[in-house]
């Protein structure tokens, strides 16, 4: 089975894995995770349509980015716990060698 998404909630995969042979492929894109400052902006969440307004400072954005770093490090310990494989897939990157690379293994 193979589950593609951004994770940023990190799914118990646990039941899931111990039936099937589970794959996550984490898409991201590399703006998500490394935000430019741009001051004081609202951004509109398109699912919902909510709206946010912040002030994305260079300690507004350090502060994202660490908290986005220590996400990914837990969403991968909690899909190693699980026995999921996983691999993370940037927008712009070569997503045949990525996946290649998955599924062989060296990942």
């Amino acid at each position: 089975m193979v589950l593609i998404g951004d994770f940023f909630e990190i799914p118990d995969l646990r039941l899931l894995a111990r039936k099937h042979e589970v794959v996550a492929v984490v898409v991201r894109d590399r703006a998500e995770e490394n935000p430019n400052e741009m001051g004081f902006t609202a951004l509109i969440d398109p699912e919902s349509g909510a709206v946010l307004e912040g002030d994305f400072n260079e300690r507004s954005v350090k502060r994202y980015h660490d908290r986005v770093k220590a996400h990914d490090i837990e969403l991968f310990e909690s899909f190693r716990r699980a026995g999921v494989r996983g691999t993370k897939l940037y927008t712009d990157a070569n997503a045949v060698v990525t996946l290649r690379r998955l599924f062989e293994g060296r990942v």
